[in-house]
């Protein structure tokens, strides 16, 4: 079951790359925003130096080892480790190391799944997605600037 942190709040000049967040409201956010002149743009016959963002709230995925754990990928590295040892003929030919059947991977995918899934708990790791998953209430912003500065 896939997990996801709770929604926060980002923005961005492009509305593609959120550099500033996670804040925990709107109100935080678009501070953060001014602060670092988030979309400065000059005065122009637009109007008067403004800056113009893109806020949204947001949440990422929580990544489990277990997911990207697999048990071909284990069999691929394992043999070509062992293709370069005293096991196996000249030609690195390991006679069906590593084979087995679907169910035989698919009991080991569990285990490993199970093991991941503990140890990952056992020392608190919460590995969380560069891209959000879910988005809700992105918004354009335009803050006019008094004197052309933030």
């Amino acid at each position: 079951m896939t997990k996801h942190t709770e929604f926060h709040w980002y923005a961005s000049e492009n509305a593609e790359t959120y550099s500033i967040g996670p804040e925990n409201s709107r109100d935080d956010v678009i501070e953060a925003a001014r602060r670092e002149e988030l979309g400065f743009q000059e005065a122009d016959d637009e109007g008067p130096a403004r800056l113009v963002f893109y806020v949204v709230e947001a949440n990422k995925t929580v990544l489990a080892a277990a997911d990207w754990v697999l048990p071909r990928d284990l069999f691929e590295a394992a043999l070509e480790r062992l293709s370069d040892s005293e096991h196996c003929d000249e030609y690195g030919e390991c006679n069906g190391a590593f084979e087995c059947t679907p169910d035989q991977e698919r009991d080991l995918r569990d285990r490993l799944r199970a093991a991941c899934d503990e140890w990952q708990q056992a020392h608190g790791l919460q590995w969380v997605s560069w891209s959000f998953s879910q988005s809700r209430n992105e918004e354009l912003i335009e803050l006019p600037l008094e004197g052309g500065e933030a």
